[in-house]
């Protein structure tokens, strides 16, 4: 069986990075969540059920790839 690794799979593999980084680039940059949220295009209540455990749906992903490249957290 053959398990994609790029794109929203390989996010998915790797998202406790993104987590660790996002919240890395929060502290380095003295961000609030609710600022950092607006520059990646999500809602505050979506941030914080990031940082609770969930999981980055693959619609969200696509939505603010952009930013999460831009801001390299990714």
């Amino acid at each position: 069986n053959y398990l994609c690794r790029d794109g929203y799979s390989n996010f998915l593999w790797n998202h406790d990075t993104f987590i660790n980084n996002l919240k890395l680039w929060i502290n380095d940059n003295g961000y609030t969540r609710i600022e950092a949220a607006k520059l990646l295009g999500v809602s505050h209540s979506i941030f914080r059920f990031w940082f609770k455990g969930s999981i980055v749906n693959m619609c969200t992903y696509n939505r603010i790839l952009k930013n999460i490249k831009q801001y390299k957290l990714i």
